[in-house]
């Protein structure tokens, strides 16, 4: 059979250029990408890649640390190190970027409105 390969032969690798979305699979595939990158960037942001294994999931990541100073720390760093990869992340309700021209990396933190629900029986 012409074009079949032989027993012989050396079994043929092929890779895939594009990451299908929509799939059972992707989910697993978002998180590994994430934590792959993470651990590329572990020398240039230490604070940034540890949070990634553990407070994220899949494109959500929620996290914080003991003051507000710290917070937005991670939060430019976080940023920043899932920008180098090529991600784009989003600041979610409780976290307004500020408009600025000249720095693209201010935030200012707000709190989040603490509601209490009551459940009847």
């Amino acid at each position: 059979m012409e074009g079949s390969s032989k027993r012989d032969d050396p079994p043929r690798v092929y890779r895939l250029l594009r990451l299908a979305f929509g799939v059972n699979c992707s989910p697993f595939l978002a998180i590994t990408t994430d934590q792959s990158h993470a651990k590329k960037c572990k020398e240039q942001f230490p604070d940034a890649s540890r949070e990634v294994p553990s407070n994220m999931c899949v494109d959500d990541c929620l996290t914080g640390a003991d003051d507000v100073g710290a917070t937005v720390e991670l939060q430019q760093s976080l940023d920043k190190m899932m920008e180098q990869g090529g991600f784009n992340l989003t600041i979610g309700p409780a976290i307004q970027r500020t408009s600025s021209a000249t720095s693209k990396s201010k935030s200012s933190l707000s709190p989040v409105p603490l509601t209490s629900t009551r459940v009847s029986r």
